[in-house]
Parts: structure tokens; sequence; C-alpha cells
């Protein structure tokens, strides 16, 4: 037998009495979308290093995305598998552009073949660690 999941509901969940929940994560969600919208026009407008507060504005973005994904998940619980979802891919960007901009940061005059050459360089003068267990069958790691 096979269960069908109840369709989504607008409606405010009253008989679960979890409507002041409802209001203060939204509001929350409202709020953390007006700061960054304020912080976003601000780097916007003063631009003095393009592109590292190109990343900047990326990394901004990373409260009002969990703050939906956290009001979506008590306004719709049903849904609360794709929010999470929707949040771990966001997050996985946003380490990707935090490490761009770390590497924009230490080197803002270089092109991009010069920073992968000069980052590859680097790897290559690290000492190599031994794995601590479980890891230790991989074995080492630069």
């Amino acid at each position: 037998m096979t269960q069908v999941s109840e369709p989504l509901s607008w409606d405010l969940p009253e008989d679960r009495g979890l409507k002041w929940v409802w209001y203060i994560s939204i509001f929350c969600m409202i709020v953390s979308i007006l700061l960054t919208l304020k912080e976003y026009v601000l780097h916007k407008r003063f631009e003095n290093h393009p592109k590292v507060q190109h990343y900047m504005q990326r990394l901004l973005l990373t409260m009002p995305v969990y703050g939906i994904c956290g009001a979506g998940s008590i306004v719709f619980p049903n849904c609360t598998v794709q929010f999470i979802l929707i949040r771990q891919s966001f997050q996985a960007y946003m380490v990707y552009n935090f490490v761009e901009l770390l590497i924009a940061y230490f080197t803002p005059y270089a092109t991009e073949q010069v920073r992968i050459k000069n980052l590859e360089a680097l790897c290559k003068k690290m000492d190599k660690v031994k794995a601590k267990p479980p890891c230790c069958c991989m074995g080492t790691l630069h």
C-alpha cells in the first residue's frame, strides 16, 4: 500500500498551536532580507576593490537564503527536505566563493593563470602530512 502525502497547505496551522512560530520566522526572514539588501546596496555604492567585493556581495546572500529556508521549513513542514537541499547546495557554493575571495584578496593584481600557478607552487612546497585515523589508510595529505 502506498501512502499519499498531504498536499501543500497555505493555511495557518490552527490545530498545532504554532501560529506564533510562523509569525516570528517570517518576521526574522523579512528583517534579514532587508538588512542584507541595505548592505548589498552599500557594497555596490562604495565599491573600491571590485574583484574582492564581488565575492563579498555573494557572501552577503547567505543570511537571507538561510532565513528563507528556515521560514519555509516551518511554514511548509512537508517540504523540509527540499529546503535543506537548497540550503546545503547554496552553502557549498558559498564555500567556493569564500575560497575565491581569499585568493582574490591575497593576490589582488594577478591574473587567473598566475594565481593558479602560485597555488600549485605553494602546494608543492608544503610538507606532506600523515592523515589521522580513520583516514590513515588513504595515504598522505598535502
